[in-house]
């Protein structure tokens, strides 16, 4: 990424948004469409069955999580936000990989090795 700094800083400020609760109900309900159409996503019918083989979700547990999700509001996302986006912000670490970046070697706070 050419522009490493500048993508750390867009993901912190995703996190201060989603903190912030700064997002209106037609936000929500505009992701909520998004998740909701890859949960009930059409299966085919010879696959119908292999979520239940394989990682034992019967229907019942899927028509739980639809429920859960369906009832995801803005209080409950501010809260979720502010328990785990937070969680070890001051203690992290952040390694970049690459080629030489002006912006990291004019920044003291950076360990370049």
């Amino acid at each position: 990424d050419p522009n490493s700094v500048q993508t750390l800083s867009a993901f912190q400020k995703g996190v201060d948004w989603a903190k912030s609760g700064q997002f209106s109900q037609q936000d929500i309900d505009e992701a909520k469409l998004s998740v909701f159409s890859a949960v009930d996503s059409p299966v085919a019918p010879a696959d119908q069955g292999i979520s239940r083989f394989l990682s034992g979700i019967t229907d019942e547990m899927k028509q739980s999580y639809r429920e859960r999700l369906f009832a995801v509001d803005h209080k409950s996302l501010v809260d979720v936000a502010e328990r785990y986006l937070s969680v070890g912000q001051s203690t992290c670490g952040v390694a970049i990989l690459g080629p030489e970046n002006d912006t990291i070697r004019k920044d003291p706070t950076w360990i370049l090795k």
